[in-house]
């Protein structure tokens, strides 16, 4: 029997922070609860009040993402081809790699000496590469080579060893052994994958575009073994660029035209809400303290402070029942807090097989193949969705 804990959040005040940027901002990370920095077209900007100012650090390289190790020690992806390093707080940086013709596209750090840098050829012969240093950037060496993949767009690791990289038709890349191998697969649906994050060693999330109406999000549990789509109201032609997490239950990811989801429970649900603007948002982070912060085109940043009180507080837990699973003949779902309004059972392709608008305690499942399915429950107050396996 399935228990599907449906969420709901109120609509938190977003502020639109003075910018010193007119360009796009592509990424942000806060180092402390009051210190952080983003990059964008116009270079590095820094905060040292959690955010509620900014000011453009001179002769900072105009790039496409950042990693900071600590408030000293950070580096920066240049849209050059160059990646760059600063250790005192961002006041200068200095070249420490020149990819010449392949594109660094994004750099992660699971310590302060080891590190990793994807990078993409996209001329001929085309191909993907990942890059490691094990002496805080200094000296790198290249521990993969991939010519069937094209354009990785994020890294992230769940422990010190084991790491993802994500990237254009579902490419993941992964290694068990802190990138001294990596082996080659693909998320289903497969769609181009921008952001990747873990809120433990099991459970992590990948967010792009979706294959098809509202498969912009997947998850696994497992530890990146085996991914599913967990349903969101996304469309095809919006993706998601970016996802944090404040702990394992609150979290939310942003994209294409102020596109603005969270979940408080632990990404089973998630609800859409407005931040106030239509501009591409690219990258998003949660402080220690809660503070929310997103950043996107036209120089946006975007603040709220009282994030995770809101979703927090706000969160309703209600049951609905789906059982048994697996199932043979019949699916039974019910709701007794709440009225279900119609019941989807979708395939692995996201096509619409059945839809039920009522009897859904005995709902006739003997005319599917066997295989994988998912129930999209609507009901009074919002729509869930759950896995099931037909025997």
């Amino acid at each position: 029997m399935g228990l599907l804990l449906a969420s709901f959040t109120a609509t938190a005040q977003w502020i639109s922070i003075d910018s010193p940027a007119t360009g796009a901002i592509f990424d942000i990370q806060f180092v402390t609860h009051d210190l952080g920095f983003c990059v964008g077209e116009d270079g590095i900007m820094k905060t040292a009040d959690n955010g509620l100012t900014w000011s453009l650090l001179s002769d900072s390289p105009a790039g496409k993402c950042l990693h900071f190790v600590d408030e000293s020690n950070g580096f920066v992806i240049a849209q050059t081809n160059l990646l760059y390093k600063t250790s005192d707080d961002g006041d200068s940086w200095q070249v420490i790699r020149d990819f010449s013709d392949e594109t660094p596209e994004c750099v992660f750090f699971s310590s302060a000496d080891v590190g990793y840098v994807a990078t993409t050829l996209y001329g001929p012969p085309g191909g993907s590469y990942i890059y490691k240093t094990v002496d805080g950037g200094d000296n790198w060496t290249r521990t993969l080579t991939n010519p069937e993949v094209v354009a990785q767009h994020a890294i992230a690791f769940s422990n010190a060893n084991t790491g993802f990289v994500v990237g254009n038709s579902g490419t993941l890349l992964s290694t068990l052994d802190a990138g001294e191998n990596w082996s080659l697969e693909w998320i289903w649906p497969l769609n181009n994958l921008f952001d990747i994050c873990f809120t433990s060693e099991m459970t992590g999330f990948a967010v792009g575009y979706a294959s098809f109406p509202g498969s912009d999000v997947t998850r696994t549990t497992d530890g990146g073994i085996n991914w599913e789509s967990i349903y969101t109201d996304g469309e095809t032609d919006i993706a998601l660029k970016g996802i944090t997490f404040y702990d394992e239950n609150i979290g939310y990811a942003v994209g294409d035209a102020g596109r603005f989801i969270s979940t408080n429970d632990a990404g089973n649900t998630w609800k859409t809400s407005t931040v106030g603007t239509n501009v591409d948002l690219y990258a998003t982070f949660i402080t220690s303290g809660g503070t929310g912060l997103i950043v996107g085109d036209q120089g946006t940043i975007l603040r709220v402070g009282n994030l995770i009180t809101s979703l927090q507080s706000n969160l309703i837990h209600y049951e609905i029942l789906v059982h048994p699973n697996p199932a043979n003949q019949y699916l039974s779902i019910e709701a007794p807090a709440m009225k279900i309004e119609d019941v989807e059972i979708i395939d692995s392709q996201g096509k619409v097989l059945l839809r039920i608008k009522n009897n859904f305690e005995t709902i006739d499942i003997s005319a599917l193949k066997s295989g994988i399915y998912y129930c999209r429950i609507s009901t009074d107050f919002k729509w869930v969705s759950r896995k099931f396996t037909k025997l």
